[in-house]
């Protein structure tokens, strides 16, 4: 018989594995044989098994992966080399005094071209291609714009985004009419609804008008789609991309730059065509906003944020005995809520790390 729809994906999707796998291993292949004569070379001019063996995992470790030619040694430092931040020329830097101090250097750094950011979130190195449909340069979540790009948008972000008294008010409206439809209707579905309920908010607190619950979920499909295969998909050779539907992604995330773009301009009218080149080599500014919004929408804040609300809840409300601190609904104070969230965020952090490059990949 005819095997069910989901079972042809399923083979379909394991197949484009297996293929991926090897071609990229083909790819590896010339550079690892390279690494290898010269590790056979080094042990027989008596170089040391164990030197010859570092020099080689060294130059194994930079080889160029994918579509962002990112060092092999950053997706597996962990794995294979968790006690070897050198092994790729990388260094990871920890508490508050120091991350404050490198991250105080962040904007000059950057800005002079010392330092580098690329099309990443947290750890995540993102595929260009779902970037790419817009014409924006470089093809970028808005953490890896330029420079100058960023701080053409900036401003607008910044006034789209400010919370007022008013806000707060309806905000907390909306989430209490979220409890009691979904209490209702039996519960509340974690991440999912937690995702739609905060596309929502943003959505009428940027635009002012109401998202409704299924333009929040086909958002969410897309949003879930984007952050399970950014990183994924790029070292996957770009044949397999319309197998894999990595082309459709694209295509919608390029629907909801051209929606975005269009309820912008119609709220900023001329301050947007008053930047002119700004934004350049991208089109406009206007494009380059409206990318930064669905980028917001989709990880930044559309993200992060139900993550931190889902571990909060999870700290609240789970009997596990993972639960690092049980019985927190008895514990938090009246008044004390917003010290309660932020602890959950210091906690478990939606966000692990903030890279950059001092030597562009």
């Amino acid at each position: 018989g005819v095997p069910p729809e989901s079972a042809r994906w399923c083979c379909a999707g394991c197949g484009c594995c297996v293929l991926t796998v090897a071609v990229l291993v083909a790819m590896l292949l010339p550079g690892m044989y390279a690494a290898g004569f010269s590790w056979i070379g080094c042990v027989l001019t008596f170089g040391g098994f164990s030197a010859c063996s570092s020099a080689f995992e060294s130059r194994v470790a930079l080889l160029p992966v994918g579509a962002n030619g990112v060092p092999l040694g950053y997706f597996l430092s962990g794995v294979l080399w968790p006690d070897r931040p050198d092994i790729f020329n990388s260094s990871s830097i920890e508490g508050w005094a120091e991350v404050r101090r490198v991250g105080s250097q962040l904007p000059r750094q950057t800005w002079d071209g010392v330092w580098w950011r690329g099309n990443e979130l947290g750890y995540i190195v993102n595929n260009p291609l779902f970037w790419s449909g817009s014409g924006i340069v470089p093809a970028s979540i808005g953490l890896g714009s330029s420079m100058k790009q960023h701080a053409a948008v900036r401003p607008f972000l910044e006034e789209m985004f400010q919370a007022s008294p008013e806000d707060a008010t309806w905000i907390e409206e909306d989430i209490r009419a979220f409890l009691q439809n979904h209490e209702a209707a039996g519960g509340i579905q974690i991440p999912g609804d937690l995702q739609r309920l905060v596309h929502q908010i943003l959505y009428r607190h940027v635009f002012g008008s109401q998202a409704t619950w299924d333009m929040a979920k086909k958002f969410v499909i897309l949003q879930d789609n984007i952050i399970r295969h950014a990183t994924a998909s790029q070292v996957m050779p770009r044949i397999f991309y319309g197998v894999a539907g990595y082309f459709v992604m694209a295509s919608e995330m390029l629907e909801y730059v051209h929606d975005f773009m269009i309820l912008l301009e119609e709220k900023f009218g001329d301050r947007l065509t008053l930047l002119g080149d700004d934004c350049a080599p991208s089109p406009n500014c206007s494009i380059q906003l409206a990318s930064g919004v669905v980028d917001a929408f989709y990880a930044a804040g559309g993200f992060s944020l139900p993550t931190g609300i889902q571990s909060g809840l999870g700290l609240l409300y789970s009997k596990s005995p993972t639960n690092p601190s049980p019985d927190s609904f008895n514990k938090v104070p009246a008044g004390k809520e917003t010290e309660f969230f932020l602890e959950t965020l210091r906690l478990i952090p939606p966000v692990y790390g903030f890279p950059y490059w001092k030597r562009r990949p």
